[in-house]
């Protein structure tokens, strides 16, 4: 009970972090990215404060170079006192109230400070003494908060020219042209057309025959490097949350957990989704469906619509409490709308309205898809289609989320737009699969051998095909040297065969015509008889060159007649009967009692035998037993040559196969490495196949041929009881 409970438990506990990975994913789709990147950006337009920090700066550059150029500060400091002194012994000095301190109200935007410390300042200015004191002494302080603006600021640099002669006026930087700095700008800009003194900041410049820049420098104040790198973490972290790949990643974690579970803990899964569906089909409508708009209105629309860059600001001001909470509303979200989706599927109860549902009709589709790639064996693309149609749900699922935030028709048809395109990722992705296919087939039609090159491809997912043709080449390629090889090799053997069979044949006539005549001395004829010995020998090895070159060439022809193959075997045995008896092998053999009707070239066949029985008696260990076993079934017949070798046999048993191919301790017997190879071959061009076993000393040999099976109708073909004289 305790396991199920722990299974139970871990089970809730994956399936929980599959729904906050897609929480993540549906939170991380929401996030708006910024209209521009680290390249693209800039600091003056794109940040608030250094854009503030810059018009500060520009304001107070135009009032000193321009409305201030005049200006003395010591002058109006010294009328300034004159005007006090004069205030402290006429107390009673008042202003005028029947005129404005300005003889003329347009005067203002003409007014010039350096009027007020001016001894004919009554020109512009009609006001008190008390006033012009109060007057001269603001603009003084003004002049004084400006001119120490411009010496402690940190934050910029600055350099003021004259527009016709490019003459530097004044700067801040002994080094402007050359230093480095993160942005630059001209007073000229959009930026600065803020009015100031009746004048935008930037034409105010122009007409004062100025040119000013300013730039961020990197050795600034470390307040301005700070607001640079948070502006630069900001666009970092943003264009990192609004990535469709961190949404797909956390969307393939989610799946994948659900996957897992299903493969892994399938029964327990469907027993707490099974509990997780009833507890919330008891739940009434009218409360799902709130709770669902609630969390789709409320916190998709309410919540981040407020802020089109909500994960971006949250992250980086620190507020780690509202980001949890979004994730947390997110993967409600998510599980509220599968389990609703998941109710409203078990609601349906009428089967015609599910078939001819649009949306099931595509999913009757999809696992029609589903089960032409499995019954294809291409497991990976099931998994393809699965994650494909997985993906699709998420993006639709999100945008219909969207939904919630839409205020007119159109904003609604833009997102059905987004559906489209959705839809059209989907058909890259089966794009995808469809060059997956295409590889596949151009690999199963290789290995069959019925298409000789792959026709170029191109598109993004045709490198592997492309690869696979590369491959193609080199190794039909190699093939065709290897054969030109076989070909050269088969060549010199017919050459020199034929070229030794003619003085061969004369030798051996020559001989015969020596033992036909009357030799009276032994030692002659014991050296003829040598002779004779060899000769045969080499005619033997010669007979075994041509039957080998006849096979690699393709030469050799069957002519099949339908033999009882127990008969060929009994024969070859009978003819080495003397050979067998003068032996010291004991041959032990089993047939069938009935015919055993095989279509085979008899003399070709005789020959498969008497290679494998003359091994037998050659390579024996001597007082052994051979065993010769013939079994046969409805379509096969079998026949085992067994016996106990007289040597060690320390080699691989394919090898044998090969040609001049024999084992090291059977060099010195008599023989070319051809019998097996060429036993081999006329085996397998009667169908059959022949396998060699080793265990031990214990050497084996089966061949198995097809066995004839006599046509349904009116056979006539004339069955052999006895097999051809060899």
């Amino acid at each position: 009970m305790d396991t199920k409970f722990q299974n139970k438990g871990n089970v809730l506990i994956f399936l929980f972090l599959a729904f906050l990975f897609l929480g993540i994913s549906l939170m991380t789709s929401l996030e708006n990215k910024f209209p521009y990147d680290e390249y693209s950006a800039s600091y003056f337009h794109d940040n608030e404060e250094i854009k503030q920090r810059a018009i500060r700066l520009a304001d107070n550059l135009q009032r000193y170079y321009i409305y201030y150029a005049d200006f003395d500060s010591k002058k109006a400091a010294k009328r300034l006192s004159e005007l006090e002194a004069y205030l402290n012994t006429h107390p009673n000095e008042s202003r005028n109230d029947s005129q404005p301190p300005f003889k003329d109200y347009e005067q203002i935007y003409n007014f010039k400070p350096e009027y007020l410390y001016s001894a004919d300042a009554s020109k512009y200015f009609s006001g008190s003494i008390s006033e012009l004191r109060e007057s001269l002494a603001d603009t003084l302080s003004k002049y004084n908060a400006t001119e120490n603006y411009l010496k402690t600021n940190t934050d910029f640099h600055y350099c003021i020219t004259t527009s016709d002669s490019n003459t530097v006026i004044d700067t801040n930087s002994e080094n402007f042209s050359e230093e480095e700095h993160y942005e630059a700008i001209n007073l000229t800009d959009e930026l600065f057309d803020v009015q100031y003194f009746g004048q935008t900041l930037s034409r105010s410049f122009h007409d004062n025959n100025l040119r000013c820049f300013i730039t961020i420098p990197k050795n600034g104040g470390t307040d301005i490097r700070k607001i640079v790198e948070q502006f630069d973490n900001r666009i970092v972290y943003n264009k990192l949350f609004s990535s469709k790949v961190l949404r797909l990643v956390f969307l393939f974690f989610g799946v994948g957990i659900i996957v897992l579970l299903a493969f892994t803990r399938k029964k327990t899964l469907v027993a707490l989704t099974g509990t997780l569906t009833a507890d919330f089909m008891k739940i009434p409508l009218f409360i799902k469906i709130p709770i669902l708009c609630f969390l789709a209105k409320f916190i998709l629309v309410g919540l981040l619509k407020s802020n089109n860059y909500y994960i971006t600001d949250c992250y980086c001001n620190g507020d780690i409490f509202s980001l949890v909470l979004n994730l947390l509303l997110c993967t409600c979200t998510v599980f509220f709308s599968i389990m609703f989706i998941k109710n409203t599927v078990i609601l349906i109860k009428n089967p015609k309205q599910i078939i001819v549902n649009p949306e099931i009709g595509f999913i009757n589709e999809f696992n029609e898809n589903v089960k032409i790639t499995l019954d294809s064996e291409n497991k990976v693309f099931f998994f393809l289609l699965i994650i494909t149609a997985l993906l699709l749900v998420s993006d639709v699922t999100a945008i219909y989320f969207n939904i919630f935030r839409l205020d007119n028709l159109i904003e609604t048809v833009g997102t059905y737009i987004l559906l489209l395109i959705a839809f059209g990722v989907l058909y890259v992705v089966y794009k995808f699969i469809a060059s997956e296919i295409r590889l596949r087939f151009y690999i199963e039609e290789l290995s069959k051998g019925t298409i000789s090159s792959i026709p170029p491809q191109s598109g993004i997912f045709s490198s592997s095909i492309n690869k696979l043709e590369k491959i193609n080449q080199n190794f039909r390629f190699e093939m065709e040297e290897r054969l030109k090889s076989e070909r050269m090799k088969t060549d010199l053997i017919t050459n020199v065969s034929h070229d030794l069979k003619t003085p061969l044949t004369s030798i051996i006539s020559y001989v015969d015509l020596l033992i036909a005549s009357d030799i009276k001395d032994e030692n002659e004829k014991y050296f003829i008889d040598v002779i004779k010995q060899k000769a045969s020998r080499l005619k033997v090895l010669i007979d075994d060159l041509f039957e080998a070159s006849k096979l690699s060439s393709g030469q050799m022809k069957l002519e099949k007649r339908v033999t009882d193959i127990r008969f060929l075997l009994e024969q070859t045995l009978g003819e080495l009967d003397n050979v067998i008896a003068d032996s010291d092998v004991e041959f032990i053999t089993q047939t069938e009692d009935s015919p055993v009707l095989v279509e085979t070239d008899g003399q070709k066949m005789w020959r498969v035998f008497d290679n494998l029985i003359s091994n037998i008696l050659k390579y024996s260990a001597k007082g052994s037993r051979a065993y010769i076993y013939l079994k046969s079934d409805e379509e096969k017949v079998t026949i085992d040559f067994k016996n106990v070798s007289n040597y060690k046999m320390d080699f691989d048993s394919d090898e044998l196969f090969e040609r001049f191919k024999r084992g090291d301790k059977a060099r010195s017997t008599e023989g070319s490495g051809l019998g097996l190879s060429i036993a081999k071959s006329i085996v397998e061009l009667h169908g059959g196949s022949m396998r060699i076993e080793t265990e031990g000393d214990l050497f084996k040999v089966r061949v198995t041929l097809q066995k004839y099976t006599p046509p349904k109708e009116k056979d006539e073909t004339k069955v052999l009881d006895k097999p051809p004289v060899i």
